[in-house]
């Protein structure tokens, strides 16, 4: 939060804030100090630039979609030297109006795959998550699940199936988990990666029903998905990969 907003959130002078960090020393009214202490970090108004954690992924998430800068533009009312520029993290901030015009492309585009080929193609080399493997897209701390299972070698053999850029975290859990099996022979290995393998695949068609089910029968998405123990997310997703079949639909 910028000096600006901080003060506009506590509604004294810009002044007082500089003084406060420059000089500590010198204190400041209490009445002045309660409201200081009253701001809630990270609340940003109509006004403030913002951190570009959240803007900056979106973006790398309508690239995976292969939707270019170009794309991307004209959803935005951007222009594309803006969005390449956002695209390779030149900025830590973004003004109001930069981050809204990028909701808006997200709301534009998302629905829909794009035509440029190369987009999907730089997404795939930097390993830029799309945008439904985000829990909390804004949140710095936040990593993606590109599989509802990323972090288990589970989730290495979903990456493997849907032929998603690999993970680290799901290349280490396999890691893990050759390790944790090296005592066995080359046969009941390759056994064992194949029941691993077929694991993978089943359990989420499994999710994905399991889901429609639930809301058949008039269960919100939230709450299927808390019932299942996955996010809102994993289950989209894993309905998305598991479509009903044909004789289910026309049911």
């Amino acid at each position: 939060m910028s000096q600006q907003l901080i003060a506009r959130e506590a509604n004294v002078a810009a002044s007082t804030i500089s003084r406060l960090l420059s000089r500590p020393d010198r204190g400041c009214l209490r009445a002045q100090g309660q409201r200081i202490l009253a701001v809630t970090p990270g609340r940003f108004d109509d006004y403030a630039d913002r951190p570009s954690t959240g803007t900056v992924r979106r973006i790398h998430g309508l690239y995976f979609a292969a939707h270019g800068p170009v794309q991307i533009a004209d959803a935005s009312n951007l222009s594309p030297s803006m969005i390449t520029q956002l695209a390779g993290g030149r900025y830590q901030s973004v003004a109001a109006r930069t981050e809204k015009a990028i909701r808006q492309a997200v709301t534009e585009l998302a629905t829909r795959t794009g035509t440029c080929p190369r987009a999907r193609l730089r997404a795939q080399r930097e390993q830029w998550a799309p945008l439904g493997a985000w829990d909390d897209i804004d949140d710095p701390q936040a990593v993606p699940d590109w599989t509802g299972y990323c972090g288990t070698d589970r989730g290495y053999w979903t990456h493997r199936r849907l032929k998603l850029p690999m993970c680290a975290r799901c290349q280490t859990a396999h890691e893990q988990w050759l390790a944790d099996n090296a005592a066995l022979g080359a046969q009941e290995l390759n056994h064992a990666c194949f029941r691993a393998r077929t694991t993978a695949i089943t359990r989420e068609a499994d999710l994905a029903a399991d889901g429609r089910e639930l809301l058949t029968y008039g269960v919100p998405i939230d709450q299927a998905a808390q019932r299942l123990g996955v996010t809102r997310n994993h289950l989209q997703q894993a309905m998305l990969r598991h479509p009903a079949p044909a004789k289910e639909t026309a049911a």
